[in-house]
């Protein structure tokens, strides 16, 4: 059986990952790099990338290891301590807890949108609120250290629905998103506002809509900050 060439290695990568971040390939094992089990993953192509969210790096570099006999993806996640990790960044250290198609969760409480490169944080507020509030709650939350979160657009929000994922929300209602972010409810609420209306997304049906900004019970807010 032919080997895996590196052409065909970083094909395999360029369909794991977002084609926004800039990827390197080397078939020689780095010794900084922290990886559990890393005694396993010999004779493989080793490809590195390094999300960036609004100019600066997540603050870890990440790991595909694709073997070289067959083009299984062995390992996929974070390592700790590569030489381009940026220790100064809110999040260094953050270690891959789960996958789901573009979306990549971390022990932080962040998921990321490779798609996109927006984080979202895994979970709403978790009660009804108000817009006001709502938009007060995304710009003050300070989860992993950042201070630019804020409150999703319509179309950011639209892009996380998904017809073909469903769960059920605390509040009774199904969900289609990912599992990786959890509504307690089926609507969050949007950035645009028209008069005294708010804008908010319908993760059951789909849909936006527009509602009074004191309404909204079964609306939640969920922050995101913007990749640049």
């Amino acid at each position: 059986m032919s080997k895996i060439t590196k052409e065909e290695a970083l094909d395999i990568a360029r369909s794991n990952i977002s084609s926004l971040f800039h990827i390197e390939i080397t078939d020689k094992w780095n010794a900084g790099w922290v990886v559990y089990g890393a005694e396993r993953l010999a004779n493989c192509w080793y490809i590195t990338f390094s999300p960036s969210l609004t100019g600066t790096s997540t603050g870890a570099t990440y790991l595909l290891a694709i073997s070289k006999e067959n083009g299984s993806v062995l390992h996929s996640g974070a390592i700790s301590d590569a030489p381009s990790i940026d220790k100064s960044t809110p999040v260094s250290g953050v270690r891959e807890t789960g996958r789901d198609c573009r979306f990549i969760a971390y022990d932080d409480g962040t998921v990321l949108d490779t798609s996109t490169n927006l984080m979202w944080t895994a979970k709403d507020n978790g009660k009804k609120i108000y817009w006001a509030n709502a938009k007060r709650y995304c710009e003050n939350y300070r989860g992993c250290g950042y201070t630019d979160w804020r409150m999703p657009t319509l179309d950011e929000l639209a892009g996380l629905y998904d017809k073909t994922k469903t769960y059920r929300s605390v509040c009774g209602d199904d969900v289609h998103l990912t599992e990786l972010i959890r509504l307690t409810c089926f609507c969050a609420w949007a950035s645009e506002t028209r008069y005294s209306e708010a804008a908010g997304f319908n993760f059951y049906y789909g849909e936006q809509y527009w509602g009074r900004r004191s309404g909204g019970s079964d609306t939640r807010a969920l922050p995101v900050r913007s990749g640049k």
